[in-house]
């Protein structure tokens, strides 16, 4: 048998790259019991590298796959579990963490599709000198370190590896976040890469999550540390919201339905739904569609953006009834369906309160009324605007300020502004100009969903929907 050997140099060290190495693990017992040496961390690690390694892959030029199961050189995983067990066992001793949090968070040799290359080692010899006993102490070293050369762009590459990170250290959120969970986890720290899409701003983030045996405690990498207590408004800042959140996972992909890939956020990777650890009031939807049957069909759960709704969840209709579970409560949605390989929406917008009720958005043509519009914007949405403007954040007083008074999404007086209602798409139906702090609306349709565009300033990201109550009030989405 004619074996072809690659040497590829990444990170100063050799990897040894054969065709058939992935199978003789795989296939050749003693290989496996020469490195496990009866130690059964080995053999439980070595397991859930190799049985979850299967639909993993870089992504090379032109954009190329090039699967783990045809490159992974055996001593690469040696490597990395051997590595991964010296820097973590003390703490596994100790329960701070548990074994499967062990193998979900540190042992992983990969994060995305990047090019693989020896990085726990990269990391650990650069940050080793930062060790602390106390794992959060230990985090916030790091964390510390990164802070020193780390430049916050908003621009993003995909799957670039740890020494591309470190060497070229600019980015976003997720730069930040990949940074922060490829150093801890190089030295044993246990962090997840944790995302979402925004449900009333445009956009969407991605975090990490310190994971310990009593606590999984949610921080941005970079910008703010893992500290017990932080919450929910530790990412939010108390004035975005989502409603599902996700876990990136390196276990195999095993969806019923593998063509859901929540906004593409994840492109292809594995994820969990943790939607339960950001919202404890989460509840599931449930909504039954009389004398009509949607069984085994396939919906999406959508939020809405820019002048669309993204998918954020699905869910396969069973008899009469559709159910999506742990959905945070107070957003609006709407419902896509696949009709012959395309997304059609389905029926109209419904909100989603506390209680768990669902209310469909009823748009009544027939019947009439006025509007007296006193916004123009959603006040979240002009607030984030604002303070990256002027690059300051937002602290928690001029939050309430703002948010209290609406100061920033008053209606100008002399502009016009054009009004649109939802009908599986943005229907114009009249323009007015500002007097006196408002517009006003003559026989628009009742009940419906809107948007307000100032014809001066009429960025589809920057306007929200809103509904309004008896008393004209607008409730923005």
């Amino acid at each position: 048998m004619t074996i072809i050997i690659i040497l590829v140099i990444i990170g100063g060290s050799c990897l040894l790259k054969s065709g058939n190495e992935f199978s003789e693990l795989t296939n050749n017992d003693k290989i496996r019991n020469d490195f496990i040496q009866e130690d059964s961390l080995k053999l439980i690690s070595l397991n859930f590298l190799l049985e979850n390694a299967e639909d993993k892959y870089s992504v090379g030029r032109l954009s190329l796959k090039q699967p783990d199961v045809k490159t992974l050189d055996k001593e690469y995983l040696f490597n990395n579990t051997e590595l991964s067990i010296s820097n973590s066992i003390r703490r596994l001793n100790d329960a701070v963490f548990t074994v499967d949090q062990f193998l979900n968070y540190i042992l992983p040799y990969r994060l995305r599709h990047e090019k693989l290359e020896n990085w726990k080692e990269l990391g650990f010899n650069k940050f080793k000198a930062l060790y602390d006993n106390d794992i959060f102490i230990h985090s916030k070293n790091i964390n510390d370190e990164l802070k020193k050369t780390f430049t916050y762009s908003g621009r993003s590459k995909a799957n670039r590896k740890f020494s591309d990170l470190i060497n070229d250290c600019y980015g976003g959120c997720n730069e930040m976040s990949d940074l922060a969970a490829f150093s801890m986890r190089a030295n044993g720290i246990p962090v997840a890469v944790d995302f979402a899409k925004w449900s009333n701003i445009i956009g969407n983030h991605q975090w990490n999550s310190l994971i310990t045996k009593n606590n999984n405690i949610p921080f941005m990498g970079i910008e703010t540390d893992p500290i017990i207590g932080n919450n929910i408004f530790t990412i939010t800042g108390n004035y975005k919201k989502f409603a599902k959140v996700y876990r990136k996972s390196f276990k195999k992909y095993e969806s019923k339905f593998q063509e859901f890939n929540p906004k593409k956020l994840i492109n292809s990777l594995n994820y969990i739904d943790v939607t339960k650890e950001y919202c404890p009031d989460c509840k599931d939807i449930f909504i039954k569609f009389p004398n009509e049957s949607v069984n085994n069909e396939v919906f999406f759960l959508c939020v809405y953006e820019v002048n669309g709704w993204i998918p954020v969840d699905y869910a396969f209709g069973k008899k009469n009834t559709l159910t999506f579970k742990d959905v945070c409560p107070n957003n609006i949605f709407a419902l896509k369906k696949r009709v012959n390989n395309k997304l059609e929406y389905f029926k109209t917008p419904f909100t989603f309160n506390q209680s768990g009720e669902v209310s469909f958005v009823k748009t009544d043509q027939k019947e009439t009324g006025n509007l007296n519009l006193t916004f123009d914007n959603s006040n979240y949405r002009e607030l984030i605007k604002m303070f990256n403007e002027i690059g300051l954040p937002a602290t928690e007083g001029i939050q309430d300020s703002i948010l209290q008074y609406n100061y920033t999404a008053k209606v100008i007086n002399g502009n016009s502004y054009k009004l649109f209602y939802w009908n599986n798409e943005w229907i114009y139906y009249d323009e007015q100009i500002a007097q006196n702090g408002s517009i006003k609306f003559i026989d628009i349709p009742k009940n419906a969903l809107y948007k307000l565009e100032d014809i001066n300033d009429s960025k589809s990201t920057r306007n929200r929907c809103f509904t309004t109550d008896k008393n004209n009030k607008q409730f923005w989405w």
